[in-house]
């Protein structure tokens, strides 16, 4: 039997060698059962058990998809799962697959009668006293934030110093990490500054974070500066102008995370005001209080004007109003550094990246008048996109990708035909063994393995059986369809513009393009489709995995028309 073992420790462990224990302890209990063999190991470091996307042990459960293993053997179930709605999923998962767990401490074994009960037993404990760990890391975490340490979370301007005890030691003789403190980085601080006086002195997000880039500052997170790093969220305290700390005040515990039990992502929650540890650290302050109290000033100036903006926009969605949702916003996308072009103003189209980073960050300046664009779009579409000769194009390599796909099946499709009588023939002997020698462990697995490999060959010769489109017929019922939809759109655009988006959507399936000429004077558009579309408008569907054709067609904007 083919062995997969498993080992993490999470955080509140800390030891390296804690892997290494938990494996020699698998390994002893694998080397004294018959015929049982080790063939790979996963384990994950410093993670919790409450997390499914930890790299090993989605290693584990993909290579478990893909045959590799027939039994997972850990230390104790926990270190698969701290998380009883995730275990239960991966348990019934693994089971339908033909894959066992086998826990050596905690005596848990999924192929014995009556299992669930002594798995849901530790399942309950598990989730316990992984939520008692965080209530403890928590108390610990307050205890520390409240003497002014560093509980987490990296600031720009500052760094973590570690404290050392004078006393305790750890494992290996050195003097134990008591807690960590923030100190300033010179250089950093040096720009906060200047962001700071820059913002006052009535410079915009945007504009600062273009000087940053422009002399060549790294951001936060190393790459292009963007002015949301520097404006911030004031309700959350996050971005550079909103961050207390700057002024010498240290706020721990405002938000926490919880998961979403469904999708299994986290979100951040703001605590109410009363749960905040603030704790006055003199010796981190940046900025003057006179300057803090001029940006903040300013900037509530900036949400009060951004707060009558929104307040306008959801009275108008009320009243049935037009709703500021653009025909293409979202649609087009900058040729240069990839990004979106969006609405930067009431009229025009723009790169969003050169105007939340600026030049430094992608220097395609070039904007282009809204109802501009989507006239010529759909002229485009209309004139250009399907033509007769692209029809014959997409006729002629179409036939060809599906006579090469049915060449290169058919000798497969024969094998398997094959290989199913044989095991047809293989499952009844494994059957009428069974019934004269008994339910063996060898003779269990061969016939799960063998019906596993039937169900499988089943499956991929119902595929490779559907029945073709018929490509020449249906393409000019597709592009009838189309130019049926085009005209659609046109009389929709001005009443119903979602309508009209969700049109286009359905239409062009990738972003558009658009890409400075060689002169940098006017913006050139690339719109397209592909067969899968064609073959989806036209209601027929392409077969599971069978290859698609991209064909791009170019839609040329008038040269003066652009960059204006």
């Amino acid at each position: 039997m083919r062995i997969a073992l498993y080992a993490r420790y999470s955080t509140d462990m800390q030891r390296d060698a804690s892997i290494a224990d938990q494996l020699r302890n698998c390994k002893r209990y694998v080397s004294d059962q018959r015929d049982w063999h080790v063939v790979s190991e996963y384990h994950d470091q410093a993670i919790s058990g409450s997390k499914a996307d930890r790299p090993g042990y989605q290693e584990l459960l993909a290579a478990g998809e893909r045959d590799e293993y027939d039994l997972i053997v850990v230390d104790e179930v926990s270190r698969l799962w701290r998380d009883q709605q995730e275990q239960w999923r991966a348990v019934n998962r693994l089971r339908f697959i033909g894959v066992d767990i086998v826990g050596v401490g905690d005596g848990i074994d999924t192929r014995r009668e009556g299992f669930e009960l002594l798995l849901a037993i530790h399942g309950a404990i598990n989730e316990s006293e992984r939520k008692k760990i965080a209530y403890r890391t928590h108390r610990g975490l307050t205890g520390l934030a409240e003497n002014g340490a560093s509980c987490g979370g990296r600031s720009y301007g500052y760094r973590s110093k570690a404290i050392l005890d004078p006393v305790k030691k750890d494992a290996q003789g050195r003097p134990e990490v008591r807690e960590y403190r923030k100190v300033l980085v010179p250089e950093e601080a040096d720009v906060v500054r200047r962001i700071f006086q820059w913002f006052a002195e009535g410079q915009s997000p945007f504009s600062i974070a273009d000087r940053l880039n422009a002399d060549g500052i790294p951001s936060p997170r190393g790459g292009k500066w963007a002015r949301s790093a520097i404006y911030g969220d004031r309700r959350t305290g996050v971005g550079i102008l909103n961050n207390v700390l700057y002024r010498g005040l240290l706020v721990w515990n405002r938000s926490k995370w919880v998961r979403n039990p469904e999708t299994g992502k986290r979100k951040r929650v703001e605590r109410d005001a009363s749960e905040w540890i603030t704790v006055e650290q003199p010796d981190l302050r940046i900025i003057s209080d006179d300057l803090w109290r001029r940006v903040q000033a300013k900037m509530h100036r900036g949400d009060s004007r951004g707060a009558a903006v929104k307040q306008g926009i959801a009275k108008a969605k009320r009243s049935g109003g037009p709703y500021p949702r653009y025909l293409l916003s979202g649609l087009l996308q900058c040729g240069v550094c990839g990004g979106k072009y969006t609405a930067v103003d009431r009229y025009r189209y723009g790169c969003a990246t050169h105007k939340e980073r600026g030049e430094h960050a992608c220097p395609n300046a070039l904007k282009v008048p809204r109802a501009l664009a989507e006239k010529l779009l759909l002229e485009g579409l209309k004139e250009q996109l399907f033509t007769n000769e692209r029809l014959r194009l997409f006729e002629r390599e179409t036939a060809r990708l599906l006579s090469e796909a049915r060449k290169s099946s058919a000798p497969d499709a024969k094998a398997a035909r094959t290989r199913l009588k044989a095991l047809d023939k293989e499952i009844a002997n494994l059957t009428a063994a069974i019934r004269e020698v008994g339910l063996s462990p060898a003779l269990r697995d061969e016939l799960r393995a063998a019906e596993r490999e039937k169900e499988e060959l089943g499956k991929r010769l119902a595929t490779t059986q559907t029945k073709t489109p018929d490509i020449p017929r249906i393409l000019p019922a597709a592009a009838k369809r189309f130019r049926e939809m085009v005209v659609e759109l046109e009389k929709t655009l001005a009443a119903e513009p979602v309508r009209a988006r969700s049109l286009l959507e359905e239409l062009l399936p990738r972003r558009i393009r658009l890409m400075p000429n060689e002169t940098g004077e006017w913006l050139e558009a690339e719109a397209g489709t592909d067969l899968d579309t064609l073959l989806r408008i036209s209601g027929k569907k392409l077969l599971k995995n069978q290859e698609s054709l991209t064909l791009v067609a170019g839609v040329g904007f008038e040269p003066t028309t652009f960059g204006l």
